[in-house]
């Protein structure tokens, strides 16, 4: 796995290994080729039908997918600038933390969306133009928004022929966040406010919280009952975000920690086809250089799942999929991020 100029030939021999490496910066950075996984096959069979080298194909056709997510990874500096703009009141500090979606938090800031659906058409042109090169039936590529979560947003794309058919099926983006800047950027913005406000506009947000808990189908159970005892949570967690957050997020649910989970599974389920009806949706490909991504496929509304996915089969615990209720299609895991060895005390 190490070739000649100490560099690593292929990650997924690392990430079949283990998971939850203390720090991925060492692989990615010691790495020839920072993907993991292989391109979906229904593109690759296009791309080998139209008599091209196969090896040119899979480059070219990764570089499209890549300067495509460029475009897409701009869209997260535009989020960090639109949180940046929020002025400083208590309304303020409970549309940004109360638990709805980036697309809630930010669908009021008109700028935000002009730059937003800017990147998008540049990132449409982007992929169109580069993988006609090698599947020259592509006329027309339309990606929209999925869903904005924590680490990462998904986009869906089509693309089409000249007739308007699909040439191959939906396929599904996720642009993780480089570095978890928004959180960061939360975090801070939320210290702030609180130093700011009163204790009677705490005791209100606490119970605006507990609403918006309720709403989001978690418990309405929070670690603090008063405004003071908000202020030393707040204190607490700002302080320990760096350390232990920052963290957690590169061991289970940066690209990386996905990348290596998903070679991980696959190898460990005995070389077979891991699909839906397993219960779990892998991503095919990552991108682990400058805008990460994953590329895979996407579920339908009608897709279901035989049984759940078995984590503890394979000696691993998903420990945010009964969290997040977005993580689960018609009981298909679709998210692989906190994921970590199992024990049976865990």
């Amino acid at each position: 796995m190490i070739d000649n100029q100490c560099q690593i030939s292929r990650l997924k021999g690392y990430f079949r290994n283990q998971i939850n490496y203390p720090d991925y910066n060492i692989l990615i950075n010691s790495a020839k080729r920072k993907v993991s996984g292989k391109l979906p096959r229904d593109i690759m069979v296009l791309a080998v039908k139209n008599k091209n080298n196969k090896h040119q194909a899979i480059l070219g056709i990764e570089n499209a997918f890549i300067q495509c997510a460029n475009m897409l990874g701009e869209i997260n500096k535009f989020r960090c600038q639109c949180i940046n703009r929020t002025t400083r009141t208590l309304s303020s500090l409970i549309k940004l933390t109360k638990g709805l979606s980036w697309r809630e938090r930010l669908i009021t800031d008109k700028l935000y969306l002009e730059k937003e659906t800017e990147s998008i058409i540049r990132a449409e042109m982007a992929l169109l133009e580069n993988i006609k090169p090698y599947i020259p039936e592509a006329k027309n590529v339309i990606i929209s928004v999925l869903g904005d979560g924590i680490y990462g947003t998904s986009y869906k794309c089509n693309v089409f022929d000249k007739k308007g058919a699909k040439i191959f099926s939906d396929k599904v983006m996720k642009i993780f966040y480089k570095n978890n800047e928004q959180n960061k950027i939360l975090y801070d913005k939320e210290k702030r406010y609180v130093d700011l406000c009163s204790d009677e506009q705490l005791d209100k947000y606490i119970e605006l919280r507990k609403e918006a808990a309720k709403y989001n189908g978690y418990s309405a159970e929070l670690p603090y009952k008063t405004a003071q005892e908000f202020r030393e949570h707040v204190e607490s967690k700002y302080k320990d975000f760096i350390s232990y957050t920052s963290k957690e997020y590169m061991m289970q649910h940066s690209a990386a920690a996905e990348a290596n989970v998903s070679e991980y599974i696959r190898f460990h389920s005995g070389h077979k086809l891991v699909s839906t009806k397993d219960g779990i949706r892998i991503p095919d490909f990552f991108y682990l250089g400058d805008t990460e991504f994953s590329l895979g496929e996407f579920i339908e509304n009608n897709a279901k799942a035989v049984k759940p996915f078995d984590f503890h089969k394979l000696g691993l615990k998903h420990t945010d999929y009964d969290k997040n209720k977005g993580n689960n299609i018609n009981s298909i895991c679709v998210d692989l991020g906190g994921i970590i060895k199992f024990s049976p005390n865990s």
